[in-house]
């Protein structure tokens, strides 16, 4: 598991467990549309009411206490943690804005965390592109993970979340010679009629029963 994913399974599992509502934001969420842009920070907004919560929770991980903060870019109330060595930037979601150049004045995010749908989130997840007659390139890092090479057999499966693709097991099947047919009919039978009609069958076959191997019913079986 990379830094930035043991980073993000760290600071979403501490929210939750706060029961603090976030919101994903930054580089982070391009990332879980397909962005491929580099991931420097993980991004949160979260109420800033909860900012001192979290700083207490996380106090041996907290780089800068939350405070407001203002400049040619943004306006906002933000704090910042580390772990392992990746920032971790929570902003308070109340009135949190940035600097739009054109105009020169500061535009106020409207960030309801309470109204937004959940994104599930990976670092392992990549974007690629489905090119003609549905064809899709597979990352190379995925593939050397689970051995898939040029005329690999995959399963597409339809799930509730959406396309599953998993390599295909190939089993060796079995192709029974008449023979092998024939001893799996005298074999089964559990009985002395069911054994005449086995007998019966495998002639039919053009064998004769006695020159098959197999195992025969008990003699005081009906």
């Amino acid at each position: 598991m990379s830094r930035e994913a043991r980073a993000l399974r760290w600071i979403v599992g501490l929210l939750e467990e706060l029961e603090v509502p976030f919101q994903v934001v930054g580089g982070l969420a391009a990332g879980a549309y397909g962005a491929t842009r580099p991931l420097v920070d993980l991004d949160f907004y979260v109420p800033t009411r909860c900012l001192p919560i979290v700083a207490g929770a996380a106090d041996s991980r907290l780089v800068r206490a939350p405070e407001h903060h203002r400049d040619e870019n943004w306006d906002i109330t933000f704090m910042a943690l580390e772990h392992e060595g990746q920032r971790i930037e929570l902003g308070g979601a109340d009135g949190a804005g940035w600097l739009r150049t054109a105009t020169l004045r500061h535009i106020f995010c409207i960030s309801d965390i309470q109204r937004f749908c959940p994104v599930r989130l990976s670092m392992t997840e990549r974007s690629t592109k489905v090119g003609k007659r549905g064809t899709v390139v597979i990352p190379a890092i995925t593939r050397r993970r689970y051995g898939i090479e040029e005329g690999s057999l995959l399963i597409v499966a339809e799930r509730a979340e959406g396309i599953l693709l998993q390599p295909a097991e190939l089993v060796p099947a079995e192709i029974y010679s008449p023979e092998r047919i024939a001893e799996f009919l005298l074999s089964n039978a559990v009985s002395a009629s069911d054994y005449e009609a086995a007998r019966d069958e495998v002639r039919r076959m053009g064998l004769e029963p006695d020159d098959i191997e197999h195992v025969r019913p008990p003699e005081d079986s009906a």
